[in-house]
């Protein structure tokens, strides 16, 4: 199914062109259309974007689920083929963003009404089952998503920017099938751009703007980045189908023992001298020395 859909996709170049420009200008659609949801209906912004076990929340989750399958079969065609690094790579892709599955929905404490460990609550800052809400997690988690955002949106800005000789060696050993490609790098880009300035711009935003930009509150909440996740989330998952699973190692045909023996058979027949009238209309002529040559059609 994912190949037919990937040989339509891809069969027109034309086709494949505008729907390369239709992913890349999705996400600031959707950022756009948060924004002014958020503006114009707060209460369904909080509804159905940053409610705790929301809409978005659900959506990202089920995104790092499928991505995480679909690196997982990455990994085992590419153990298949020998390709340590790509192997590894995808391997580690798969285990993490199933671990993001998991955290994402607190590991369905809420779903199955599981009660947290007293010692793990008083740790954690939402008293959940989760590691990256803890007390010595939560303030780094934000280091390794800026980092991993920053290397999806500019990863193939920065592999263009390379010499000729270490672009083709990556190509080589597989590393620029880890480098999401140009028209998913929004994804990543509005993950970076938003946490970013949750993290460093929302002081200096509020003392421009003033009460113009707060809005009887923050201008940023917390609530903010589940939206901002999901849509990373999405990218994720389409980077994830992009990559190519179903590989094939070469193998010898081995001829069966009917071809053989037919082969033999024709091997064993009494071939008759050709004549250059017998060739001319293969547009070949035989040379005294017994050599083939090509030769022009000529008409007398």
């Amino acid at each position: 199914m994912l190949h037919r859909i990937h040989r339509w996709c891809t069969s027109d170049p034309k086709r494949e062109r505008q729907l390369k420009i239709f992913l890349f200008v999705l996400p600031f659609v959707i950022v756009a259309g948060l924004l002014m949801m958020k503006f114009v209906t707060p209460g369904y912004y909080f509804r159905f974007a940053i409610r705790e076990d929301g809409l978005a929340e659900y959506l990202t989750a089920f995104c790092f689920l499928l991505a995480s399958i679909f690196f997982l079969l990455s990994w085992r065609a590419a153990d298949f083929l020998g390709n340590r690094l790509l192997s590894f790579g995808f391997l580690a892709a798969g285990v993490l963003l199933f671990l993001a599955f998991g955290e994402e929905i607190s590991w369905g404490q809420r779903i199955l009404d599981i009660q947290t460990p007293a010692g793990m609550a008083e740790a954690n800052r939402q008293g959940e089952i989760t590691l990256h809400n803890l007390n010595a997690v939560q303030g780094r988690l934000i280091y390794i998503a800026l980092s991993t955002s920053f290397l999806g949106a500019f990863g193939w800005v920065i592999f263009g920017l390379l010499p000729v000789r270490a672009r083709d060696r990556l190509v080589e050993v597989g590393v620029r099938r880890l480098i999401p490609d140009w028209f998913l790098s929004s994804y990543f880009l509005v993950l970076f751009v938003v946490f970013s300035a949750m993290t460093y711009l929302q002081r200096p935003l509020i003392a421009i703007f003033g009460d113009a930009l707060r809005k009887g509150g923050a201008y940023f909440v917390s609530g903010d980045q589940e939206p901002v996740e999901a849509i990373f989330a999405l990218g994720v998952l389409l980077f994830a189908l992009r990559i190519p699973r179903c590989h094939r190692r070469p193998t010898a045909i081995t001829p069966s023992p009917t071809n053989q023996i037919r082969r033999s058979t024709q091997n064993a027949r009494p071939r008759h001298p050709a004549s250059p009238a017998h060739d001319i209309h293969l547009g070949k002529r035989l040379t005294p020395s017994g050599s083939l040559r090509a030769a022009r059609f000529v008409s007398a």
